[in-house]
C-alpha cells in the first residue's frame, strides 16, 4: 500500500463534488505527473510553506513510490472542501494494474498551492 505525505493540509470531512473544475483538475494532474517524474513543476506556484516543505529528497522519495505504478489511467475528482483558508480537491488516481491512490491538491485564497498529498485510495 502506498502512503506518502508531501505536505499536510488539515483534513475536514470532504464535501460531495459539486462541479469539478477542468482548470483545477488539469493543474492537479500536471502536479501529480511532475511528482511522479521526480520534478517540481513550478516552485513559484507554491506557498512559502509548501516551497520549504517540498524538498528534493521528498520529491525523489515520492517519485520512487509512484513511478512503478506507470501512467495514470483515471484521474477523477471525488470530493472537495475548505480548511484553514485553502480549498482542497481530492482525486482518485487509477492505474492499469488496478492500484489507486488519492491525490489531495489544495490551493489557498491567493491561488498558491498550499498542499499536495498522496494517500492510499479510500
Amino acid at each position: 500500500m502506498i502512503l506518502t505525505t508531501i505536505a499536510i493540509v488539515a483534513q475536514a470531512s470532504p464535501a460531495p463534488v459539486a462541479s469539478p473544475s477542468a482548470t483545477v483538475a488539469e493543474s492537479a494532474k500536471a502536479w501529480f505527473l511532475s511528482l511522479q517524474a521526480g520534478k517540481i513543476l513550478d516552485s513559484s506556484a507554491l506557498t512559502d510553506a509548501m516551497r520549504a516543505g517540498l524538498t528534493p529528497e521528498l520529491v525523489s522519495k515520492t517519485a520512487t513510490i509512484l513511478q512503478p505504478l506507470g501512467a495514470p489511467k483515471a484521474f477523477t475528482q471525488i470530493s472537495t472542501g475548505t480548511q484553514s483558508g485553502s480549498t482542497y480537491y481530492v482525486y482518485k488516481v487509477g492505474f492499469k494494474s488496478g492500484d489507486a491512490v488519492d491525490f489531495i491538491y489544495a490551493v489557498d485564497g491567493t491561488g498558491k498551492i498550499s498542499g499536495l498529498r498522496v494517500t492510499p485510495a479510500h
